[in-house]
């Protein structure tokens, strides 16, 4: 006997893998509406910006939940799935709860992240919770934290959108222009940067993409090394394919055991070389699918064997695509199994 199908309203940015889950969602249910946060973003002065991040009020954050408050009186959802509640006011939850929406939460950092004004940004996410009747954490540190909380938390997982990362080559052209040995694609932190200086020092080739780089000193004494600021989702991509390396340095400040890249870069059918962590061993066989490295010393000599043996290389890199395609770690498989999980709770609650 098939069941009702589901009116849902997803919640979060129209880029990155929060695209990624809203296609995955769609995949599995006929009914679903999203609204995009990214549009109520405005251009702030230092007044607007202090209070947003310091009050979470101001503008944007006005903005946001009026936007939430009046989808959820429009489109009456069953469920209510927001990805990353950073700025969703309590009041705005509770709202959506009388309106007898069933409330999910999706988070993919850590709740108490190791940066002060990270961790200051992310209280009304903290507050919020308890509010909500299911979240979801990739981050395994925090789960056992939230349900001593009283939480209602399930564990998932970082992963890889089937619909954008495939093994085919760029173009010549693109091939040509993206052409790396190694690369490390991803926001700055100290840690991640004594691993960078490690390589560079040792005359390696590298290039690094992401926020925060122009600002190290990194970028003072090694410029042709540093692309700072946001790269396109497609030119990731692109970055990605066109490296013989990935490097993939989880994050200290989230305290991560994985990352989106983990299963990106072999997904493309690159050489991942990954910080070693309990969940890389458990996501590939260490030195046949992927390599793994603990301190800068082993990361330069990783990468110095692996550029100069290019068909371990190669087998390696093959060897990590098919684990990673083969065992499926894709966000269709990770969303079924968690749209699964809030089915089943959303019927135990209607029947009690």
């Amino acid at each position: 006997m098939s069941r009702a199908a589901m009116r849902v309203l997803y919640v979060g940015s129209g880029s990155g893998t929060c695209q990624s889950r809203l296609r995955s969602l769609r995949s599995l249910e006929s009914d679903v509406h999203f609204l995009d946060i990214d549009p109520a973003r405005e251009t702030l002065g230092r007044l607007g910006r202090f209070l947003g991040r310091s009050l979470f009020v101001g503008p944007t954050h006005r903005r946001r939940n009026q936007d939430f408050v009046a989808r959820v009186n429009e489109i009456e959802p069953h469920v209510v799935w927001v990805d990353k509640s950073v700025w969703v006011w309590p009041a705005t939850l509770r709202h959506a709860r009388r309106r007898g929406a069933f409330l999910v939460h999706h988070f993919t950092d850590a709740i108490h992240p190791r940066h002060a004004a990270t961790w200051w940004s992310f209280h009304l996410l903290r507050r919020s919770l308890p509010l909500y009747d299911l979240n979801f954490t990739t981050n395994i540190d925090d789960v056992e934290h939230l349900r001593r909380r009283g939480v209602t938390v399930e564990l998932t997982h970082l992963a890889y959108d089937s619909d954008r990362f495939d093994d085919r080559p760029l173009p010549a052209a693109e091939a040509a222009a993206w052409s790396r040995d190694v690369v490390f694609i991803g926001h700055h932190e100290p840690r991640t940067e004594r691993f960078m200086w490690a390589l560079l020092d040792a005359g390696l080739p590298l290039t690094v993409f992401g926020w925060g780089w122009g600002r190290s000193a990194m970028a003072r004494f090694y410029p042709a090394a540093v692309r700072d600021g946001q790269i396109s989702d497609e030119d990731y991509i692109k970055a990605i394919k066109g490296a013989r390396i990935a490097l993939c340095c989880v994050s200290e400040m989230n305290y991560n055991q994985t990352a989106a890249r983990s299963y990106e870069i072999p997904a493309c059918g690159t050489f991942l070389l990954a910080m070693r962590t309990p969940q890389h061993l458990e996501s590939y066989r260490e030195g046949q699918e992927a390599e793994f490295f603990s301190t800068p010393a082993e990361l330069v000599d990783k990468v110095r064997r692996y550029l100069a043996d290019e068909p371990l290389r190669q087998r390696v890199a093959l060897a990590g695509w098919r684990r990673c395609t083969g065992d499926d770690y894709s966000w269709n498989r990770y969303m079924r199994t968690d749209w699964g999980k809030v089915l089943e709770r959303l019927a135990a609650q209607r029947r009690a």
